[in-house]
């Protein structure tokens, strides 16, 4: 609060945030706070790939945390498997040592067992995204999930949770679906839409490269930005 006692405009990810930012009084009552979509995604840098052949593959890109939903993901995927349902569940990213993190021994115990494919860490996702056909984060909070902006930006459609950040990249029935927060039947039967509806796949993820252009491309973000702090949007200031 005594930092940012002095702030006149600010910017915040969801409304949550907002929420909580006014609530604990972290700001001014008078300051102006803008919404931006995180710091975007390089819409050229993460350009549009075609869809690949054979069943769909879900890929979830974040830290092994419980609170991003992965043991909801693990649940939802061992019933739909127990339905017989054809798809793979593909992890990518990082162990942490978070305590709400899952430890590395479980992740390969998961691996092995062939429920999914956790591939570790990575210093480019967009082979994996290319090699996949829905992003799925069925996280409890986030800010503003740049995985999924960079999967809507390379053409790919998204399973997200109804909640703070993922609701605000989402848009039900366009560009993927959301699903209740811990709801592990609600992501196995949106799961199950794609699995059972191939044809949407494409016609999402089309839409989802659209509203990245329009939406989140990174260089509109920025230049939002510079236009509420009145700098020039020059090449340089970007």
């Amino acid at each position: 609060r005594h930092a940012l006692q002095g702030t006149r405009l600010g910017f915040y990810y969801n409304a949550a945030e907002l929420a909580d930012l006014r609530r604990f009084g972290m700001v001014p009552e008078q300051a102006r706070m803008v919404a931006i979509p995180g710091s975007g995604a390089d819409t050229d840098r993460f350009a549009p790939q075609p869809m690949p052949a054979g069943a769909p593959v879900f890929l979830f890109i974040a830290r092994m945390l419980r609170s991003k939903g992965l043991e909801d993901l693990l649940t939802a995927t061992r019933a739909l498997r127990a339905e017989g349902r054809r798809f793979r569940v593909e992890l990518l990213g990082p162990t942490d040592s978070n305590p709400d993190a899952i430890d590395e021994a479980t992740l390969r115990q998961w691996h092995a067992a062939g429920e999914v494919t956790w591939h570790g860490a990575t210093r480019d996702v967009r082979p994996y995204v290319a090699a996949a056909h829905v992003l799925v984060l069925p996280s409890w909070r986030e800010g503003t999930p740049t995985s999924i902006m960079e999967g809507m930006s390379m053409g790919r459609p998204a399973v997200v949770t109804d909640a703070p950040g993922c609701r605000e990249v989402v848009r039900p029935g366009v560009n993927g679906y959301l699903v209740p927060v811990r709801d592990p039947q609600a992501l196995a039967s949106a799961m199950e839409a794609f699995i059972t509806s191939p044809q949407d796949i494409a016609r999402m993820g089309q839409a989802g490269r659209e509203l990245a252009l329009s939406e989140f491309d990174a260089e509109k973000v920025a230049a939002r930005i510079l236009e509420d702090m009145h700098v020039p949007a020059t090449e340089d200031a970007l």
